[in-house]
């Protein structure tokens, strides 16, 4: 617990650096935004290669960096967010098309691929399955952490007086670390059903509620803190305090099944954590796995709230 403590400090302290760094530009917590995306990546990636399941990883790690020099090309250009997606989804297209072809041309790798994982189905079979697991990849999570991208250069987008994309940021981060840490100590201290024992068998109802709890009171926090700054005024008018605690309560159950989407994928690949870069804690995915689906529900927020 103790190890856990000391990296959750560390965790919190980088975040707060890289927070702090994003006044002098916003791009300079994209560097932070890319370096989870793409070890996230990486480690998902390894843990289905290392249960025999073979990942194209050429194709599939490059895909977070082109949908951030895709959003910088848009941003310059003034190009809308529905051009951004566009452009994103046509590249996915084109990695996804060249994987096949790359696949199906390699029919001696594939081959060897198939004999090392005991493969018992056809060669096509075989390649079917490889190339979808790929396209997977590059959407959970490259492409999912990636609309952080966006959040983080919202007011690119959006006509509003405020730092909205600043705001925006400490809800997501804030509300994950709340969940987390709140699902974690009550249901540590309470105990009681499993919320989802077939899957991740140390999580409990009692510590979903604390964790939905939490992140309704730490975004109460964060509303009155920014009452005490000037220029969010317009920001915090449209998440006035009922539409907040809505958030909340959302952002925190996404954050969960994000958590408990990520527990099936390691489960289903014989593995108990995503990586061992964070002592105490397992890989960056295993610590930002309900930040990916926290990201996409806040920016559904974003988008219904403010264009």
């Amino acid at each position: 617990m103790l190890k856990r403590t000391i990296t959750a400090a560390v965790i919190l302290v980088l975040t707060i650096g890289f927070f702090a760094m994003r006044f002098i530009s916003p791009y300079i917590f994209d560097v932070y935004l890319g370096f989870i995306a793409i070890l996230a990546t990486y480690e998902v990636c390894r843990v289905y290669t290392e249960n025999n399941k073979k990942v194209d990883i050429a194709f599939v790690l490059p895909y977070p960096l082109f949908c951030y020099l895709t959003f910088v090309l848009c941003s310059r250009l003034n190009l809308s967010l529905i051009v951004y997606f566009a452009i994103a989804f046509a590249i996915l297209i084109v990695l996804f098309t060249s994987n096949i072809l790359y696949n199906n041309l390699r029919k001696n790798k594939i081959n060897k691929e198939m004999v090392d994982c005991s493969f018992a189905g056809t060669r096509q079979q075989y390649t079917k399955n490889k190339v979808l697991r790929n396209l997977f990849l590059m959407i959970y999570p490259s492409f999912l952490v990636a609309i952080l991208f966006i959040v983080n250069h919202i007011n690119l987008f959006v006509e509003v007086n405020g730092n909205l994309g600043f705001f925006a940021l400490i809800l997501i981060f804030a509300t994950t670390m709340a969940t987390d840490t709140g699902a974690l100590l009550i249901g540590m201290g309470i105990g009681g059903k499993k919320l989802c024992p077939s899957i991740s068998p140390n999580k409990t109802i009692s510590g979903a509620i604390g964790g939905v709890l939490s992140s309704v009171t730490v975004s109460l926090v964060v509303y009155y803190i920014f009452k005490n700054f000037a220029g969010y005024s317009e920001i915090l008018s449209k998440f006035n305090i009922l539409i907040l605690c809505i958030y909340a309560v959302v952002a925190s159950i996404y954050t969960q099944l994000g958590d408990i989407f990520a527990s099936k994928i390691k489960r289903n690949n014989n593995t108990k954590d995503f990586g061992n870069i964070l002592p105490g804690h397992g890989g960056i995915m295993d610590r930002v796995d309900g930040l990916i689906f926290n990201g996409i529900i806040s920016f559904i927020f974003l988008i219904l709230l403010f264009i």
